[in-house]
């Protein structure tokens, strides 16, 4: 599973394609991936409590 190390270095990537490429789209989908593994974390997290 990717850790916030993981999801930090997403960031920092994405910054730097969108700074090279002048597109937004890789910070789409970096923002996306990361906004998947935080849901998936909250599933888990309600489903230990349930």
């Amino acid at each position: 599973m990717v850790g916030p190390r993981g999801v930090n270095l997403g960031v920092i990537t994405a910054g730097a394609l969108v700074a090279w490429t002048g597109s937004n789209y890789p910070d789409l989908i970096i923002g996306t991936i990361a906004g998947g593994i935080v849901l998936n974390g909250a599933r888990r997290i309600l489903a230990l409590k349930g």
